[in-house]
């Protein structure tokens, strides 16, 4: 059972690993940082997810070192989250980037839903496959990101603010239901089981 990680502001995780037939693989528990270091090696070959949830919220970890987050990471947690519930109608990023993103990466925040313009099929052609959903994404749910970016730049980017652990807990308290993705930017989806 995972609980969660201390940006969400929880210190203290059980964490038990298991293959996909259920059976127990591994079980750390203890400090976030230690417990997501240790479970690292066991974790890492089984990071897939049969998508089988109905979550309406869902809440996606980049768990990675601070310097090494990127926003290739935060599109690969926002399609895997995704992907991981077809009706989720609001979406957390939790993450440490410091840094506003790159050009591409903000033609793809800003992409219709519908692109029927010559110039926006020519983004799309620099866009990896990986994340051309993402204007769908943007269409079906509202977007949150936890970051270490000012409200306003957040804002801007045309992203929810989450500027605490708390005001993160009313909106998962506020869910009929919910799905936590930890280091999602690493999970993999299956339709194995829908």
């Amino acid at each position: 059972f995972r609980l969660a990680h201390e940006s969400i502001g929880i210190c203290y995780v059980i964490n038990v690993t298991t293959d996909s037939s259920g059976q127990i693989l591994d079980v750390q528990s203890g400090d976030c940082s230690q417990v997501a270091k240790n479970s690292g090696s066991t974790a890492r070959p089984t990071m897939t997810i049969d998508r089988s949830t109905d979550a309406e919220v869902v809440v996606a970890t980049i768990e990675s070192p601070t310097k090494g987050q990127t926003w290739d990471h935060f599109f690969r947690a926002l399609t895997t989250s995704a992907a991981a519930s077809e009706n989720a109608r609001l979406i957390v990023v939790c993450t440490n980037l410091r840094e506003l993103p790159e050009n591409l990466h903000l033609q793809m925040l800003d992409l219709p839903f519908e692109p029927d313009h010559d110039a926006i099929q020519k983004i799309l052609a620099l866009i990896p496959e990986d994340f051309r959903a993402v204007p769908g994404i943007f269409e079906e749910a509202t977007i949150y990101l936890k970051s270490d970016l000012t409200e306003e730049q957040v804002e801007e980017l045309g992203l929810g603010f989450i500027a605490s652990e708390s005001e993160l807990q009313r909106i998962v308290d506020n869910a009929q239901s919910g799905l936590f993705l930890r280091n999602a930017h690493l999970c993999k989806i299956s339709d194995a089981a829908v």
